[in-house]
C-alpha cells in the first residue's frame, strides 16, 4: 500500500512538471514571435520614413527648380530622424530632367527618380517613381 502511495505521488509530480514544461515552452515561443513582430513593426516604420524623407527632397528639389530652372542639385538635408539627399540633376532627351532624390533612416534607404519636361509656368512631372537603386 504505501508503494502505491509513493507511486501516485510521483506520477502527479511528473505530470505537474510536464504541464509546467509544456507551458514554458509556449510562453517561450510566444514571446519570441512577439519580439519577431515588434522587429518588423520597425523596419516597416523606418522603410516608411525613408520614404517620407525621399519625398521631402523630392518636393525641396521640385520647388528649387521652380525657382531657378538652372538649380543643379547635389545637396544633403538633416532631419531628427534621418536624411535625405538631391543627386545632381541630369538633363534627359528632349529638354526633360531627370531628378534623383533619397531618404535614409536607421539603415534604411528609399530612392525616387522624378522626370520633367518643364520647369516654368508650372512644373510637369512626366514620371515619379519608387526605384531600387540609381
Amino acid at each position: 500500500m504505501k508503494n502505491n502511495y509513493f507511486s501516485q505521488g510521483y506520477i502527479a509530480l511528473v505530470g505537474v512538471l510536464l504541464l509546467g514544461s509544456a507551458l514554458l515552452v509556449a510562453l517561450l515561443a510566444l514571446s519570441l514571435g512577439m519580439v519577431s513582430g515588434s522587429k518588423m513593426a520597425r523596419s516597416q516604420i523606418s522603410s516608411e520614413s525613408g520614404y517620407f524623407l525621399s519625398s521631402s527632397c523630392a518636393e525641396e528639389a521640385l520647388e528649387k527648380l521652380w525657382e531657378d530652372s538652372q538649380y543643379q542639385g547635389n545637396e544633403v538635408l538633416t532631419f531628427d530622424n534621418g536624411l535625405c539627399g538631391i543627386l545632381p540633376i541630369e538633363d534627359v532627351s528632349g529638354g526633360k530632367k531627370l531628378v534623383k532624390v533619397y531618404g535614409s533612416t536607421s539603415g534604411y534607404t528609399r530612392r525616387t527618380e522624378i522626370t520633367i519636361s518643364t520647369t516654368t509656368p508650372q512644373i510637369v512631372i512626366d514620371d515619379w517613381r519608387e526605384v531600387a537603386d540609381f
